[in-house]
């Protein structure tokens, strides 16, 4: 059995894959570990199944070597094991790197490129809608085209109350762009207004590539995004897991 881990800067996401066949035997989702009893809250969710047979953990961390170090020692000191940090490649499964210095690119993005890219075998966008927005392409060669990086939706509200205590909303659920008539709402249309301009630019731009690509979506606002896309595309909240096994197979 392997245990993954995709340590976002929100949630740490968590999986138990047989390892014979690659099958899912249990999920969840857990909270920030920089917390002891918010840590200790992610060891009770996984110590609730039986973990005498975990032969492997890997491991996407985007959360920086002082929570790398905090796992280690947790997880060692939990089960013994070592875990397996996945790196960013210049080239790995097919897909080729566009950056000079790939280590510079959050592997998260890159775990989900692998991923996109193993399913199509051919050109594919994805949208990662986590903390941060991620837009990628990848050619049908393998090629990664590159990508935007913009605020996520937690990441643009926070910014705002972070400046002002009174700007610190719940943002509303969305159906059309209309102009708020008071102040949450206008901060929920402000921010919907934001992130349609960024789908709408990702979109026109997808348009000038002739070839015809699938589209990705993942990341914890992936089924809200969805909504606003007029558009074919596939939501798949694991992306990132499943990249672990082609990076550290």
């Amino acid at each position: 059995m392997i245990l993954e881990l995709d340590a976002g800067n929100t949630r740490i996401k968590w999986r138990l894959v047989n390892e014979a066949d690659a099958n899912t035997l249990a999920s969840n989702y857990a909270d920030d570990l920089d917390d002891d009893s918010t840590g200790a809250g992610l060891f009770t969710q996984i110590s609730a199944h039986s973990l005498d047979d975990i032969k492997r953990i890997r491991v996407a961390n985007v959360r920086g070597e002082k929570f790398k170090e905090k796992l280690i020692h947790r997880l060692s000191e939990n089960w013994q094991l070592q875990p397996e940090f996945a790196q960013v490649q210049k080239q790995c499964h097919g897909v080729t790197n566009s950056y000079q210095d790939p280590q510079s690119m959050g592997v998260d993005r890159w775990l989900a490129m692998l991923s996109a890219y193993a399913r199509t075998e051919s050109a594919c966008y994805i949208l990662d809608c986590g903390s941060a927005m991620t837009f990628d392409w990848i050619d049908t060669d393998g090629n990664h085209m590159g990508g935007f990086i913009v605020p996520g939706l937690k990441l643009m509200q926070d910014s705002l109350a972070r400046k002002s205590p009174a700007l610190d909303v719940i943002l509303e659920d969305w159906s059309e762009p209309a102009l708020g008539k008071s102040t949450n709402s206008a901060i929920s249309q402000g921010i919907h207004a934001m992130v349609t301009g960024f789908l709408r630019e990702c979109w026109e731009l997808s348009n000038k590539n002739t070839t015809e690509a699938e589209w990705f979506l993942t990341g914890g606002n992936a089924g809200l995004i969805s909504k606003q896309l007029n558009w074919a595309h596939k939501l798949e909240s694991d992306l990132v897991l499943d990249g672990l096994s082609l990076a550290l197979p």
